[in-house]
């Protein structure tokens, strides 16, 4: 049984449906929320033994702050931290998560197009509806926490319009890149163009390409790291909105209750989630950023792939 995998206990009162705000949470939306705990627990573990600082952010840490507990609509947990963090962190994190628990990054991935970490649980399955009907990214697939790095940014808005406006472009074409060297399917115009195809195919893999674009988005990330700088941002995304955050704000943590366990949230996460969200204490019910997800507790992302290959052609 899928709970009888997972390092944490969870209480059987946890994984019964209720009402949260007027939303209705489904039993099946507790076991997902019962594997991303276990997921958190995890990386807690290993973040401790190796004296590595995060916060919750976003979302959960607005649930941590507000419903102490997940936000009834949402679907995911987010942990951020400073990049040098981040960076300790990606080093020792493949040889910490074993089986089934896997550390998912460009470098250990190389089907992976974001530009943040996933911890994902390879026994479980976790996919956007839409990807159903093309080809999938040829990465694990399983249910995840998102970890994100936060860079170092001057204070200027017009530096950070020119950081954001770089990523961005290093990043669409690493993951341009990374399609055709990971999912490559040959045009299916005239001759001239599958010929172009291969060659193009044969050549972004034969000289790294990919890799070396998203070297280039990983060094404009670091462009300021080791300076004084009072700001950090996400660069991980940069279609996010262009707001600074206060470095020092990821200096000082408190914990909170979050469902039956206790997560890290920064002391002064007034200021961190008033700057992202303006009112956050007064619930909005939202889609979130993910759209709709399939997800299955029981079925590893390989075999769920498997039956529905068909489909994704």
């Amino acid at each position: 049984m899928w709970r009888d995998e997972l390092k944490l206990t969870i209480p059987d009162q946890f994984l019964l449906p209720e009402t949260r705000n007027g939303y209705e949470v489904s039993a099946e939306r507790k076991k997902v929320w019962a594997v991303e705990l276990d997921l958190l627990m995890e990386f807690d573990r290993v973040c401790r033994k190796h004296d590595i600082p995060y916060v919750a952010s976003s979302g959960t840490a607005i649930g941590a702050v507000r419903e102490k507990g997940f936000i009834p609509w949402d679907d995911d947990i987010d942990l951020e931290m400073l990049r040098e963090d981040y960076d300790r962190l990606c080093e020792i994190a493949p040889d910490e998560f074993q089986e089934p628990y896997f550390w998912q990054t460009v470098q250990t991935d190389p089907g992976y197009r974001m530009g943040h970490a996933k911890l994902r649980n390879s026994r479980t399955t976790a996919l956007m509806e839409r990807q159903i009907s093309k080809s999938l990214f040829h990465s694990n697939q399983g249910i995840f926490i998102d970890i994100l790095p936060m860079d170092n940014t001057p204070g200027d808005p017009q530096i950070l319009t020119e950081q954001l406006d770089k990523a961005k472009k290093q990043l669409r074409s690493y993951r341009s890149l990374n399609q055709l060297d990971q999912n490559f399917q040959p045009s299916k115009r005239n001759a001239f163009y599958r010929v172009g195809s291969y060659v193009a195919h044969f050549f972004v893999g034969k000289l790294h390409l990919a890799r070396r674009a998203y070297d280039r988005f990983e060094e404009t990330c670091r462009e300021y790291q080791g300076k004084d700088c009072a700001y950090v941002t996400k660069l991980y995304n940069p279609k996010l909105k262009k707001k600074m955050y206060h470095k020092e704000d990821y200096a000082e943590r408190i914990y909170l209750p979050y469902e039956f366990i206790e997560i890290p949230v920064m002391k002064n996460y007034d200021r961190y989630l008033t700057t992202m969200f303006g009112d956050y204490m007064t619930p909005v019910q939202e889609p979130t950023v993910h759209g709709d997800m399939i997800f299955d507790v029981e079925t590893p992302y390989t075999e769920f792939l498997s039956k529905n290959e068909e489909k994704m052609k």
